[in-house]
C-alpha cells in the first residue's frame, strides 16, 4: 500500500486534495493511504511515507502570496530539507492540482505493482518501459545538433593535423 503525506498551510486545500487523490487512486485500483498533515513537529516521521507532497502557494494567474504566507511556506520547506525529506511541490487549482499529484504518484504506483507473470505476452505488453533521457539543445531543440557540431569540429581537427 502506498503511503502519501500532503503538507501545506491552512486553507491550501490539502484536505480536499487528500480526499480526491485517495478516491482517484482507489478508482485506478491502487491501494493508497493519503494523509493530510496540518503541522510539522520534531516527531513527524516521514520515513513511514512513500511520497511527500507540499501544496504550492501560488498558481498561474493569481496574485503572489502575502509575505507572512511565503515565510510560513519557506519554514515548512526548511524543516523538510533539514530532516532530509524528499518532497514534490504541487501547484494549480482544483483538478489541475489533482492531475499533478497523480503524476507524482505514477512512479510509485508502477514500483508497487505486483510483478508481471513471465511468459504472459498480454501482461508484458502492458508494462511501460522508461524512456531514455534526451538532452535538448537550448538553441534549436535538436538533441543531436550539439553532438554533430562537436563531431564535425573534431573531424576537421583530425583532418588538418
Amino acid at each position: 500500500m502506498l503511503k502519501i503525506a500532503l503538507l501545506g498551510l491552512p486553507d491550501s486545500a490539502k484536505t480536499e486534495l487528500a480526499l480526491t487523490l485517495s478516491a482517484a487512486l482507489h478508482a485506478a485500483t491502487s491501494r493508497a493511504l493519503v494523509t493530510s498533515i496540518d503541522a510539522l513537529t520534531q516527531q513527524t516521521n516521514f520515513s513511514n511515507y512513500d511520497l511527500v507532497l507540499l501544496m504550492g502557494l501560488a498558481s498561474a494567474g493569481t496574485a503572489p502570496p502575502a509575505p507572512a504566507l511565503n515565510a510560513a511556506d519557506q519554514q515548512i520547506r526548511a524543516t523538510l530539507n533539514q530532516a532530509g525529506v524528499a518532497y514534490q511541490v504541487i501547484y494549480g487549482p482544483g483538478n489541475e492540482r489533482l492531475q499533478h499529484a497523480l503524476q507524482a504518484c505514477e512512479g510509485l504506483r508502477a514500483r508497487s505493482a505486483p510483478p508481471v507473470e513471465s511468459g504472459t505476452i498480454a501482461a508484458m505488453a502492458t508494462v511501460k518501459k522508461p524512456r531514455a533521457w534526451t538532452w535538448m539543445c537550448d538553441k534549436c531543440s535538436d538533441p543531436v545538433c550539439e553532438h554533430r557540431l562537436l563531431s564535425d569540429l573534431l573531424a576537421s581537427r583530425t583532418a588538418k593535423g
